[in-house]
């Protein structure tokens, strides 16, 4: 009896390298097999792939982990045969203005006109632009969409946006100017301005055309003003997208001028800066402030001079000289 358990030790013995062996052949011969299913897998190959994974499986001497691991990527092989994903989404998407910034799922993604594929899911979108609130959004895009779809979204302005019309009091007219100043800008209102149809990046404190000008949400004091006019003063709090239009006539700075007469003088023809105002006798003409070059014609008169240089004191009197 001894002896045969003594032999059958023995035996045993001399087996288990064989066995070890045997259970490290199967162990290797499925990793490569596990690796070759995998790289099958992300080439979209599922077929293939599954058929290796289940050789795999038939096979002995796998860890327990070994098959578990093999059946979760059968799984996924399984559902990418019989449950294909559907084909993404290609979406386009504009803002007014252009150029703002795109964050899909909190990565940086382009600027707009902005163009991606995304597949069936919902997507936390971020557009940002300089000048603009920020505009936190969502899509979603379901497996029966059309296969594109473009939105376009509009960014609220940090900024306001006056409209400027300043002209002078009837019967008067700027020899330059007006001017505005705000926020410490100094802008110009009768030279050329820049056209705002396509405008991507607005400029604060410059003028566009139609008198209109952006500033930032604020508090302001606006000054309007002319050589010869007097300064129209305005306190402005301005929000952020607001539109305000502002019209303003700029009263005339003015003076008198008094036209003494005599017989000699009397049925004069009166010019004041080159424009005929009347024929002596005549009244007092109000004027704006300033310096004015006066002239007179009658027949068979002969004045002492071809034309006068008054200067006109702002709320006072000067008289016309005659002949």
């Amino acid at each position: 009896m001894g002896r045969v358990i003594r032999e059958t030790i023995i035996t045993i013995i001399l087996l288990l390298p064989l066995f070890f062996e045997g259970r490290m052949m199967a162990q290797s011969t499925f990793d490569l097999r596990y690796s070759q299913a995998q790289r099958f897998y992300s080439e979209g190959r599922y077929s293939e792939a599954a058929l290796i994974l289940e050789a795999s499986l038939d096979g002995v001497g796998l860890t327990e982990n070994q098959r578990t691991t093999a059946k979760q990527l059968l799984e996924r092989c399984r559902k990418a045969l019989y449950h294909p994903e559907p084909d993404p989404v290609t979406v386009s998407l504009t803002t007014l203005p252009s150029n703002a910034k795109v964050s899909v799922d909190g990565a940086g993604s382009g600027y707009t006109p902005f163009v991606t594929n995304l597949k069936p899911g919902r997507y936390a979108v971020k557009i940002e632009k300089e000048g603009y609130f920020p505009l936190d959004t969502a899509i979603v895009i379901r497996a029966d969409d059309a296969r594109a779809i473009t939105l376009d979204m509009s960014l609220e302005p940090r900024f306001a946006t006056l409209r400027l019309d300043v002209k002078p009091e009837e019967g008067y007219s700027f020899t330059l100017g007006p001017e505005v100043e705000v926020g410490g800008h100094s802008l110009d209102l009768s030279s050329d301005f820049r056209s705002i149809e396509g405008v991507d990046q607005v400029s604060f404190y410059q003028m566009y055309q139609g008198g209109i000008l952006f500033v930032p949400q604020g508090s302001y004091v606006l000054i309007l003003s002319a050589e010869g006019f007097d300064k129209e003063v305005l306190q402005l709090n301005l929000h952020g997208g607001e539109e305000k239009s502002i019209a303003v006539r700029l009263a005339a700075k003015k003076g008198t001028i008094a036209f003494g007469g005599n017989v000699h003088s009397d049925g004069a023809t009166v010019y004041l800066d080159g424009k005929e105002i009347g024929t002596l006798p005549m009244d007092n003409v109000s004027v704006m402030a300033g310096k004015h070059k006066l002239s007179y014609h009658k027949q068979g008169m002969q004045a002492d001079k071809e034309e006068y240089l008054v200067d006109v004191p702002e709320g006072g009197v000067t008289h016309g000289s005659s002949f």
